[in-house]
């Protein structure tokens, strides 16, 4: 009896597995989707950033997970110019980049610090520009970073530079 209830459910259970992982398919996302859609989001940030942002909006909302999915997101707030948030989303990015890729964690801190500047939130400027110098330091870009903003917070009028710093991105 044994034998006959192994020839009955050993196929029932391939039959089960093969179901659980045509259906977990669509949720795990390749190296080569993941670029194809980020090429798209990039394209669309040019054409139509209002597109991309939808776009950034689902897949990181399906995908959270995914940096390039946020970094997607960040270049659509970006291209719609809203900078403020665009700014925290690389900035937040680069703070979860760092502990891995620091080199890249810089160069998404400079990313920020160029929205912050944008924004005429100068202090945060300075700060994400600080962090892009602190994980790179001889990187010359950045040192010539630092010196515009602080050239143009100088320049600057009074009332522009309290600004609030936006977190609330999505």
């Amino acid at each position: 009896m044994n034998q006959q209830f192994l020839r009955r459910a050993i196929p029932a259970l391939a039959i089960i597995i093969i179901l659980l992982v045509l259906f977990a398919l669509p949720r795990i996302s390749s190296p080569l989707e993941s670029s194809v859609r980020y090429g798209t989001c990039s394209r669309l940030c040019a054409s139509d950033p209002m597109k991309a942002l939808t776009l950034a909006h689902e897949w990181r909302a399906a995908r959270p997970d995914l940096p390039a999915a946020r970094h997607c997101e960040a270049l659509a707030l970006f291209a719609i110019h809203d900078y403020p948030h665009a700014a925290d989303a690389f900035v937040a990015l680069a703070k979860e980049t760092a502990p891995l890729k620091p080199l890249l964690a810089s160069q998404l801190y400079a990313q920020g610090a160029k929205t912050y500047q944008l924004a005429k939130q100068y202090e945060a400027a300075m700060n994400a520009a600080s962090s892009a110098q602190a994980l790179d330091p001889r990187n010359p870009e950045t040192k010539a970073l630092l010196d515009n903003i602080a050239k143009e917070k100088s320049q600057s009028s009074p009332g522009t530079l309290a600004q609030p710093n936006h977190t609330d991105h999505k």
